[in-house]
C-alpha cells in the first residue's frame, strides 16, 4: 500500500482546483485520477465483493469479505434479502449497504437464500426480508488513524475491508400496508394507501375528516 506525500497532495489539489473554469472539470477529473495513480495502487474491488466462503453455521455461501464505509459512526455491511409474494406476483430483490458497492454482485446470495423459503411460505400474502449484517468489532492503531486523517479529504469515500468470521441472518416478515399522508403549512393531509390492516382503517374513517 502506498501512503506518502498526503500533505504535498492537498496542497496541488487546493492551489490548482481554484479558479478552475466548468469547461475544464472533465480534465480536472483525469488529472486527479493520474495523481491517485501515482500515489496508490489500485484494488480489484470487483473481485472482493465476488468471492464467497462457505458458513457452516448459516449453511449456505457468504461473503468472503464484508466492507464498511468508514464515514459511519458503525461499521456494518447488511444485506436485504426480499422475497414480496403479493397478489401473486413473485419480486425479488437484493440491497446492500454500503450501496457503493456493485448490487449485482451480491444478486446471487438473494437467490440461495430465498429458494427454500420461497417453497415454504409460496402461498403467504406477507413480504419475507433476511437480512444478513456483519460488524466490524476491532481498534483502529493510532498510526493507521493519523494515515486516514491525512488522507481522507482527497477521496469521495474510505472503506474498511475485513475478511469475514461470522455474518448474523435475522428473517423479518413485513405487510406492506401504508398510509401516504403529505406535510402543508403544518397540516396533515391524506394522499391514498393500499393493503391496510383494521387499526389503520378506524384512523381513516374515525381521525380523517374532510374540511
Amino acid at each position: 500500500m502506498k501512503v506518502k506525500q498526503c500533505w504535498s497532495l492537498k496542497q496541488e489539489i487546493k492551489s490548482t482546483k481554484s479558479g478552475l473554469p466548468s469547461f475544464a472539470h472533465f480534465w480536472w477529473n483525469g488529472l486527479n485520477v493520474t495523481k491517485m495513480d501515482s500515489r496508490y495502487d489500485r484494488i480489484d474491488m470487483d473481485y472482493v465483493e465476488k468471492i464467497r466462503i462457505f458458513s457452516k453455521s448459516l449453511g449456505k455461501y457468504v461473503p468472503r469479505f464484508a466492507i464498511y464505509k468508514l464515514s459511519e459512526s458503525k461499521l456494518r455491511m447488511i444485506i436485504n434479502c426480499q422475497c414480496d409474494h403479493h397478489h401473486s406476483k413473485d419480486v425479488y430483490e437484493t440491497n446492500v449497504y454500503p450501496s457503493e458497492l456493485n448490487q449485482d454482485n451480491y444478486s446471487d446470495i438473494m437467490g440461495e437464500t430465498l429458494l427454500t423459503r420461497i417453497c415454504k411460505s409460496y402461498f403467504s400474502e406477507e413480504n419475507e426480508v433476511i437480512k444478513y449484517t456483519h460488524e466490524f468489532k476491532g481498534l483502529f492503531p493510532d498510526e493507521v488513524r493519523k494515515i486516514i486523517k491525512e488522507c481522507g479529504f482527497q477521496l469521495d469515500q474510505l472503506f474498511l475491508i475485513e475478511e469475514s468470521y461470522a455474518w448474523n441472518c435475522t428473517v423479518e416478515r413485513i405487510n406492506p400496508d401504508p398510509i401516504i399522508v403529505g406535510l402543508y403549512q403544518n397540516y396533515f393531509y391524506y394522499i391514498c394507501s393500499f393493503d391496510i390492516t383494521s387499526m389503520e382503517q378506524f384512523v381513516l374513517t374515525e381521525k380523517t375528516t374532510h374540511v
